[in-house]
């Protein structure tokens, strides 16, 4: 079995001042290691050092410095005496996250994200194609520069790539948001009597979600959305009086 070395980072990502815990397992053990960041235009900076235990592990801290880059991508190194090393990713800058990822319109997300301490900023819903915009909220990062919100996305939205955008002063950060086609059934048959079991198939839902199927007012069947947001599922027609009634 060949052990190799390996580190992780928590977190992965942050801004100049921020703390960062580095973690190695598989060095050499009760050997010096030495920790480097660095990028394609910045020189190796040795960030941190410590001692490895005598099984080859490691824990270690260091403050991303002041003089990086906001919006790069760095390259943490670890080292032992023995050149034994592994890498890991380091991305320093601004973010927007949003969960989830896909949906369809009117779908309800939770945005959240970094940027500057202390600002004032409007989080939009934008379609660059044609320059429409739709603000979803307005919130204040704390001091620390962490913002969070939820929204519901307009219903009226023609499926494609849109941009949920985060902007404060002259400057924006943004991740993409796919909106997907309406969410519909499809029943196996239209009438039926008390009693008897019927299928419906469901698609474009959010992926891997829970589904309750109704007759009306009354749920009738619950199942899970697949990773492309279909399902499959039967109920049974309840006892009820003869009449049209709506599967939602």
């Amino acid at each position: 079995i060949i052990v190799e070395p390996k580190i992780t980072l928590t977190p992965s990502r942050g801004l100049p001042g921020d703390t960062i815990t580095v973690d190695g397992t598989g060095f050499a053990g009760s050997q010096t290691i030495t920790i480097y960041l660095y990028n394609a235009t910045t020189m190796n900076m040795v960030v941190a050092t410590t001692t490895s235990s005598p099984l080859g592990s490691f824990q270690a801290s260091f403050v991303i410095p002041d003089n990086v880059s906001i919006d790069g991508i760095y390259t943490v190194r670890a080292v032992d005496e023995s050149d034994n090393y592994a890498e890991a990713t380091l991305t320093v800058g601004y973010y927007i996250e949003v969960e989830p990822e896909q949906g369809p319109p009117g779908i309800r997300i939770d945005v959240s994200g970094r940027v500057e301490p202390d600002k004032t900023m409007e989080v939009l819903l934008s379609y660059p194609e044609t320059g429409w915009y739709a603000i979803l909220f307005t919130t204040t990062s704390d001091e620390n520069g962490y913002f969070s919100g939820t929204a519901s996305l307009p219903s009226m939205l023609a499926p494609g790539t849109y941009y949920i955008n985060a902007t404060w002063d002259d400057k924006v950060v943004f991740t993409k948001f796919i909106v997907t086609a309406a969410p519909s059934i499809v029943l196996n048959a239209t009438e039926g009597y008390a009693g008897e079991v019927l299928e419906v198939r469901g698609s474009n839902f959010c992926p891997n979600v829970a589904v309750t199927v109704y007759f009306n007012d009354i749920a009738v069947n619950t199942t899970t959305t697949n990773e492309n947001g279909e399902f499959v599922a039967t109920f049974t027609i309840p006892d009820v009086a003869p009449g049209t009634y709506i599967v939602r």
